[in-house]
């Protein structure tokens, strides 16, 4: 009976601590970063309000900050969410630590709202080839021109319609 207690007294615990956090979210967009690509960070305020209008980021060696302030209009009624996006250059490949603050609207009355920390990994850039055509390719293309020009018995001296030297070398 005692576990059973515990048990309820956790889940109670839970469920009254539930309600008085914010639960804003946060998306990486692409999911998995690479250096020669910005990085968008997509933001969802899970309650109504002004809209953000003050957003902005600061790298600092491997630290990302970044805010994002609902201090834009008020238009009533306020859609039940409100989003914002940022796009971040690339950065170099490495392991960065990306701390995102929501500063609320002015008035707001809800739960404290604390900064959410990510661990993001970009990758390197991925080496674009280099197209290139290989010295047999050539030889190989000049033979198929010289093939068609004996094929279709032309010479360097046929001509065509109405007199017309075709090719001349």
């Amino acid at each position: 009976m005692h576990r059973l207690i515990t048990f309820l007294g956790t889940a109670m615990s839970v469920l009254l601590i539930a309600p008085t956090a914010c639960a804003q979210t946060y998306t990486f967009y692409p999911a998995q970063p690479r250096a020669d690509l910005p990085i968008m960070v997509a933001a969802v305020w899970p309650y109504s309000g002004n809209f953000v209008a003050t957003q902005g980021y600061l790298v600092s060696g491997t630290s990302v900050s970044i805010d994002f302030v609902q201090d834009g209009g008020s238009f009533q009624p306020n859609p039940q969410f409100v989003h914002a996006s940022l796009l971040i250059q690339p950065l170099p490949a490495g392991t960065y630590t990306f701390t995102i603050r929501w500063v609320p609207a002015p008035g707001w009355s809800g739960p404290p709202v604390l900064p959410q920390v990510f661990t993001i990994v970009v990758a390197s850039a991925i080496a674009e080839p280099i197209p290139m055509v290989s010295t047999w390719a050539l030889i190989g293309l000049a033979a198929a021109i010289m093939l068609l020009v004996w094929s279709r018995g032309l010479t360097p001296r046929s001509t065509g319609p109405a007199g017309k030297r075709l090719l001349s070398w």
